[in-house]
């Protein structure tokens, strides 16, 4: 949103579900996106079914950075945030990238 860069996030839902765990209960119940039920035979969910499940993730991880900016959960849960997207080994400065990218 607003100009910000977007990133790509490859992970496996177990990772996912590890993460509600570091984050605490608050992460799996926000209400406008909750974080989606595992399947009991995760090889037959194909197709929709499986885009639905991807979207829903999608979603609550963006309601999960949104909650993250709030005050009452900033301190709690940025740190973890960091270590899962493995922020300080992945960021890069713009004008680092910009730099790179000069002839």
């Amino acid at each position: 949103r607003g100009g910000a860069p977007s990133w790509t996030v490859l992970r496996r839902y177990s990772q996912l579900r590890d993460l509600t765990v570091s984050l605490g209960p608050a992460s799996s119940a926000i209400w406008s996106a909750p974080f989606p039920p595992s399947t009991a035979h995760r090889h037959l969910v194909k197709g929709e079914p499986l885009l639905a499940r991807v979207l829903a993730l999608n979603m609550w991880l963006q309601a999960v950075l949104n909650v993250a900016t709030l005050p009452l959960r900033r301190a709690e849960w940025v740190p973890v945030l960091h270590e899962f997207f493995e922020v300080e080994r992945n960021w890069r400065p713009q004008n680092t990238i910009a730099e790179e990218l000069s002839p």
